[in-house]
């Protein structure tokens, strides 16, 4: 009960203009901006915080959407994607500064080729069908998928932090949360594959 009110609180004070798809949209953009940052050999505890506000934001479109009763579609199909392009943006400043193996991260991100391709198969299938192209397939995320996604991000911000606070020991523990988010997202990987090939997604 203090969770839910505690969430009401905290959207009471969010503009009726922020919508949860504007908020994932500038999520995008942050991530973007994570990137170029990160590339440009921006502080590391800049970083930090980029990476802080775009989890912020995650957390809170999905909030906003659920008490304000402003779940689309779009956002449905936006929020995922927005999430593999901050893990994308993040994974390529990692490689850039040499924290990380450039194969394992390559690895971590391949295991969500489901999020772009089933969309895809989705449509296709739709046309072969004559059924409507409009609005874009609904695939919710699993338990597996929800476990990797969430696994990954904590693995690359201890990366980043054990930069930042230069710690080593701590750099060793992000590889191996990146190691277990790799085994998560084959597991989610199949489970979607089997999926669909039951008929799922239209």
């Amino acid at each position: 009960m203090k969770r839910i009110k505690l969430a009401f609180f905290f959207t009471g004070m969010i503009p009726s203009w922020i919508t949860p798809n504007r908020l994932t949209g500038a999520r995008i953009a942050a991530s973007l901006l994570l990137l170029g940052a990160g590339v440009a050999g921006a502080d590391t505890g800049w970083l930090v915080l980029l990476m802080a506000l775009s989890g912020l934001s995650d957390y809170l479109d999905g909030m906003l959407a659920r008490l304000r009763r402003q779940v689309t579609s779009l956002g449905a199909y936006l929020d995922p994607m927005a999430d593999k392009i901050f893990a994308l943006a993040v994974a390529l400043i990692i490689w850039s500064r040499g924290w990380v193996d450039i194969r394992l991260l390559a690895l971590a991100l391949l295991v969500d080729v489901h999020v772009w391709l089933l969309p895809l198969l989705v449509w296709r299938r739709r046309v072969h069908l004559k059924l409507k192209l409009w609005p874009p397939p609904l695939i919710k995320a699993n338990a597996w998928g929800k476990a990797k996604t969430a696994v990954l991000f904590v693995g690359m911000g201890v990366v980043v932090l054990s930069s930042w606070l230069n710690m080593p020991l701590c750099l060793q523990g992000g590889i191996i949360l990146i190691v277990i988010a790799i085994a998560l997202g084959c597991m989610a990987s199949l489970s979607y594959v089997a999926a669909w090939f039951k008929g799922a997604y239209l």
